[in-house]
């Protein structure tokens, strides 16, 4: 989870997040900030791993930066989640469902736990698609060394709002033709109304009306 200087929202996403099931590592990945110490406390109170990094990485390099020191760890599967982002109760039911269902699927480039683009069917059914959304998103260990990796811009493109999710959409996605694993019904919600990169407009478009804060368990199934 790269973390950043807004300890308000950090607070909600902790506590949304102690309430999933099937619990998975979470490590917390701090930018230096005026309310470091107050994020980094909320992080060791909730019981996960913060890394405070030495330098200021931003939201381009910070993603990338928790993404290759997990990898490097030798993880075969990372969930990067935002840390001003609700997620539902059986968010990691469904990712690991996700992430042994199509590991072998040559055209998936990972799961994401948003969805607004389509009217849902089935609590537990999932799609591949091309569509992507960075709050809450996993990819493998081969795709993060064979595709991602090496060519995961470390600057903004084509001006200020462009960054890294926009590569992933524009050249891996529309360009390439990778896909991603969306669930019927979404698995996160964003809550980060202010923010350096995030304006009313962006936070409207972002909202997932299918979101719920509890599922039960479920056989989860290819749509």
């Amino acid at each position: 989870m790269p973390s950043y200087n807004r300890p308000e929202y950090l607070r909600q996403t902790l506590e949304s997040w102690d309430s999933v099931r099937d619990k998975w590592t979470l490590t917390m990945f701090l930018d230096p900030s005026s309310v470091a110490e107050i994020m980094e406390t909320l992080g060791t109170e909730h019981g996960h791993i913060v890394v405070s990094n030495q330098e200021r990485y931003g939201v381009m390099r910070n993603v990338w930066h928790a993404l290759d020191s997990a990898f490097s760890d030798d993880e075969t599967f990372v969930l990067v989640a935002e840390d001003d982002v609700l997620v539902s109760d059986d968010l990691i039911e469904f990712m690991s469902w996700a992430r042994d269902e199509y590991r072998d699927d040559v055209d998936v480039l990972g799961v994401v736990a948003t969805q607004r683009w389509f009217n849902p069917r089935r609590l537990h059914n999932a799609r591949t698609r091309a569509d992507f959304a960075a709050p809450v998103w996993g990819t493998w260990q081969e795709k993060w060394w064979e595709v991602l990796r090496d060519g995961w811009p470390q600057k903004k493109l084509r001006g200020e709002e462009m960054g890294w999710d926009w590569w992933v959409r524009n050249k891996l996605m529309i360009q390439l033709g990778w896909k991603f694993v969306v669930p019927d019904y979404a698995r996160c919600q964003h809550i980060g109304v202010l923010g350096a990169h995030m304006t009313e407009a962006l936070f409207r478009d972002a909202l997932c009306p299918s979101y719920r804060d509890h599922f039960d368990s479920g056989e989860w199934r290819r749509a």
